[in-house]
């Protein structure tokens, strides 16, 4: 877990640093006739990323859930025994015939 959060960090500092990166070329950029972007032209580029971003981290956060529904249905599926019987309800009755079977 560490280790992945360590991984997070530096993936969220190379992000900043490549969105510094396209910021600077972006103002320094102009037009095929050398005619510099306006602020308002670099204010959209700007927001055009950061709906990127947000777009992604839906996905990413979607694509979670999906997991942890299968598991939770892989879990809900292990923990019950051939004949449809959960699996704490089958340890009770072991410990239910094992009991009788001091009793006697």
């Amino acid at each position: 877990r560490k280790r992945l959060q360590e991984k997070e960090q530096k993936a969220e500092i190379l992000a900043k640093t490549l969105n510094r990166y396209k910021s600077d070329i972006a103002r320094q950029s102009s037009f095929a006739n050398g005619r510099p972007l306006d602020n308002q032209m670099y204010e959209n580029l700007a927001n055009r990323s950061l709906d990127d971003d947000l777009e992604r981290e839906r996905l990413r956060c979607t694509t979670n859930k999906v997991r942890v529904s299968e598991l939770e249905q892989k879990i809900r599926a292990k923990n019950e025994v051939a004949g449809g019987i959960p699996q704490i309800e089958f340890r009770n009755l072991e410990e239910n015939v094992k009991r009788s079977g001091e009793k006697i």
